[in-house]
């Protein structure tokens, strides 16, 4: 792969909530955020991956005590711990043979 060009783009603000009055520690968040999440939370977490942030914040609302997911998606009953702001490196690459195909990949 031969890399063709790349930006930088301000991602939407995020944000860890916690639902205030549940038990437990489960919490739900994108795998790729997990790590930021853990040092973030307090105490042992119960860590439950989802593949998107819509899913994240809507299994949260079901049985989940913490998440980290988009700030947009804040309700009243949600307290929000930390906001986020996160710059992404989106990068263009054309796979080495192929003449005018492109592959964005997500650094």
């Amino acid at each position: 792969m031969e890399l063709i060009d790349s930006l930088i783009t301000e991602l939407s603000p995020l944000a860890i909530l916690e639902r205030r009055g549940r038990s437990g520690q489960r919490a739900y968040c994108h795998p790729a955020t997990i790590d930021y999440l853990t040092r973030n939370v307090e105490g042992p977490l119960e860590i439950m991956p989802c593949p998107s942030k819509w899913q994240v914040y809507r299994c949260y609302q079901t049985d989940g005590r913490y998440t980290l997911t988009s700030q947009a998606f804040a309700g009243p009953a949600d307290w929000v711990i930390k906001t986020i702001h996160l710059k992404m490196l989106w990068s263009v690459y054309q796979v080495k043979g192929e003449t005018d195909a492109k592959t964005s990949v997500n650094n």
